[in-house]
C-alpha cells in the first residue's frame, strides 16, 4: 500500500517505490498491447497504468473510505469510475 510508505525506512521506501514503478510499467505495456490490438481505446498507457495501480492500492483501504461496503459493490466503487468516467450515470 502506498499509504504505508512513510512508515518505511528511506532505503526500503525507495525500493518499494521502484517496485511500484516497475508494476506500473508492466501495466502500461499490457495497455499498449490492448490499444494495438483494438481491445482498449487509445489512451496514454502510462497514465492509465498509474490509475490502475492506484486503484489496486486503494482497494486495500476500501473499508476505511466506504464503511459497510460489500465485496459485491467494490467493483462499482472503484472500477466503474475508472472505466466509465467519474460523471457517468
Amino acid at each position: 500500500r502506498t499509504s504505508a510508505l512513510s512508515a518505511l525506512p528511506e532505503a526500503m521506501r525507495e525500493e518499494q517505490v521502484a517496485h511500484s514503478n516497475r508494476v506500473s510499467d508492466r501495466f502500461a505495456s499490457m495497455i499498449s498491447d490492448g490499444i494495438a490490438e483494438g481491445s482498449i481505446r487509445p489512451v496514454d498507457p502510462f497514465i492509465a497504468a498509474q490509475m490502475l495501480n492506484a486503484t489496486l492500492n486503494a482497494g486495500a483501504e476500501l473499508a476505511f473510505w466506504v464503511p459497510g461496503v460489500t465485496q459485491k459493490a467494490a467493483p462499482s466503487v472503484f472500477a466503474r469510475p475508472m472505466l466509465m468516467g467519474i460523471f457517468a450515470r
